[in-house]
């Protein structure tokens, strides 16, 4: 997605939210193209959609809720069942007689190290065994798709690009207004005791 790209997704949102109208959101786009170049400017506009279709709050999404919706919207998406419906593939499917075929290989893996024989026994605390178990090797395995992407990301992070600024004068300006806050006492000298006599 390019900055002109994620600008005309933001007047998309910001042309429903009031409160947005009248807000430089020069920034957000930047930041918006900067953290998904990944992301088409089809498969933004689809998620934006989405997302503002069930948006109670007006807010701009994050762009973590932009790439989470474009991750269920792709076709052939590597989604994941969620932990109950894993469960309960495993509860009707397996069984000491006959191999299971997983709808995922990662519900094989939960059930090998959850332990099959505990799960057929029906031995204390194997759900949530199960669930916890499934639910770290879910993770991991979306990180593994995940985590390239980012470091080509950061690898081409240019953050005065993201943040539209190009000369040497801009970041002193933007690090002088970012760095303002000075503590009005010096937090490292001696307190006095106010001791009442």
């Amino acid at each position: 997605m390019t900055k002109k790209e994620a600008a005309a997704l933001i007047a998309i949102i910001a042309a429903t939210m009031p409160n947005l109208q009248d807000k430089d959101l020069a920034a957000s786009a930047a930041a918006w193209a900067a953290l998904m170049p990944d992301v088409t400017f089809n498969e933004g506009k689809e998620a934006v959609i989405k997302l503002m279709r069930e948006r109670r709050i007006a807010t701009l999404p994050l762009p973590g809720e932009i790439l989470d919706t474009v991750r269920q919207l792709r076709p052939n998406s590597t989604e994941f069942p969620t932990a109950f419906e894993a469960w309960e593939e495993v509860r009707k499917k397996l069984n000491s007689w006959h191999p299971a075929e997983w709808s995922n290989p990662i519900i094989g893996q939960a059930v090998r190290q959850t332990g099959s024989w505990d799960i057929i026994q029906g031995t204390w605390g194997v759900a949530e065994r199960f669930v916890k178990i499934y639910n770290i090797l879910v993770e991991r395995e979306k990180a593994k798709v995940e985590n390239p992407i980012i470091r080509a990301i950061a690898d081409g992070f240019d953050m005065s690009r993201a943040l539209g600024i190009s000369t040497e004068t801009e970041v002193k300006q933007l690090e002088n207004k970012v760095c303002k806050f000075k503590p009005k006492d010096d937090l490292s000298a001696p307190r006095k005791e106010n001791v009442a006599r």
